[in-house]
């Protein structure tokens, strides 16, 4: 059938990342470094309290906005964290934190409205404001600046009369982490701006070295141009339990619900009783995984930086590695698309030497890999033996 869909559908792409991530799993052999979930079950007690939701009959809609104890445990938890004050008027339960980002999109932005989106961005940022037919703006960064937005560069952009910008910290790809002392140079320029600030927190609890998240929304002064998203997927590993939420001023979390509803109906109501349960538990209790991934990113990093002309900046957060493979990669020529050169190296790699990696062009980039260390330690360390091989074979 020649079937002709919209055209806000028409100008959207297939996740490469599910459709290498399917690639991996028909293939036993293939060592699986592209995927972006935890390799951690769900703890116990909150796999408990999803079967007393069940066998307590709570199967039916809730609000649209989400329980309301839900809500509250999340306005609490976030007030306690950021020292910002949050009710559960400011909060919307979703289905997923990536549901909640796509609502603010939808929300925030008119057809022709410009997004500001630093770069490397995760793979769906675009394509959500595709969706609400906006208009992208690219603001690349480096591993020179450690792949964080500069001042100079949101100047830049906010001089092309932004609706929004995406911020991502700890970010998916790079796993870069904004700091109080990056934020305080960027805040007075989103304050000044008075443009809307779209905060993918998702990876809040998985930091390392130490470090400690810092919410764009503990700045009082930005208080009601924020919405912060996240939830229970990367913490939690309740990735499949599609629970997430948005924290904002209650005018813009009161929109977002009524889209909810007229999309959705409602959040899951058995998710949101395991996300309760999830949120109010120790955060001692995350301390294992984190130190896995420490341990791993530890070892990753160490293997890396034996591959010749790879280079690769330490991740601070979330559970990904971006190495810079460009001096692998075969010149571009005048009138070629650059981006195709890293989608052929990562087929070669799932074909010829079995690892499956993320090609940097799923987060508009030309040179960069996104590997995982969501893997066992030996899955990471047998991946990364394959990756040098590969690059040796591949540039031979």
């Amino acid at each position: 059938m020649a079937f002709k869909a919209a055209d806000r559908i028409s100008r959207l792409t297939p996740s490469m990342i599910l459709e290498i991530a399917a690639q991996a799993r028909s293939n036993p052999e293939v060592i699986n470094l592209s995927v972006g979930e935890p390799d951690f079950s769900t703890p116990d007690p909150i796999k408990d309290a999803g079967i007393e939701a069940i066998n307590s009959n709570f199967t039916r809609y809730t609000a649209g906005a989400g329980i309301l104890e839900l809500r509250e445990a999340v306005a609490d938890k976030f007030s306690r964290e950021t020292g910002i004050q949050r009710t559960a008027d400011e909060v919307v339960i979703s289905s997923g934190s990536k549901h909640a980002l796509s609502s603010s999109i939808l929300v925030c932005v008119n057809p022709g409205d410009r997004v500001l989106m630093p770069t490397p961005y995760w793979t769906s940022y675009p394509e959500m404001v595709h969706i609400a037919q906006g208009e992208v703006i690219e603001l690349p960064t480096s591993q020179e600046n450690g792949f964080r937005l500069t001042p100079a560069q949101l100047e830049a952009g906010l001089a092309t009369d932004p609706r929004l910008i995406f911020l991502n910290s700890p970010s998916n790809p790079t796993g870069a982490a904004y700091g109080r002392e990056h934020f305080d140079l960027l805040v007075p320029l989103l304050k000044e701006s008075g443009i809307m600030i779209l905060s993918d927190e998702i990876y809040d609890k998985l930091l390392f070295d130490g470090r400690e998240h810092v919410s764009l929304g503990s700045y009082p002064e930005i208080r009601d141009q924020v919405i912060v998203c996240s939830g229970v997927s990367k913490s939690y590993s309740m990735t499949g339990w599609r629970c997430g939420w948005a924290i904002s001023h209650p005018d813009i979390i009161r929109k977002m619900a009524t889209l909810q509803s007229q999309m959705t109906s409602s959040p899951c109501s058995i998710s949101q009783k395991a996300a309760l349960a999830a949120i109010g538990r120790p955060t001692a209790e995350l301390e294992p995984m984190l130190k896995a991934f420490q341990t791993r990113r530890d070892r990753a990093l160490e293997l890396m930086t034996e591959i010749p002309d790879v280079k690769c900046h330490p991740p601070e957060g979330a559970f990904y590695l971006f190495p810079d493979v460009s001096a692998y990669l075969p010149p571009s020529h005048p009138g070629e698309e650059s981006q195709g050169r890293i989608l052929d190296l990562a087929h070669y790699l799932i074909e010829e030497h079995k690892l499956a990696v993320i090609p940097g062009m799923a987060f508009g980039d030309d040179e960069h890999l996104r590997l995982s260390f969501a893997a066992s330690l030996e899955e990471v360390e047998e991946g990364i033996k394959r990756l040098a091989q590969g690059l040796k074979k591949y540039k031979a």
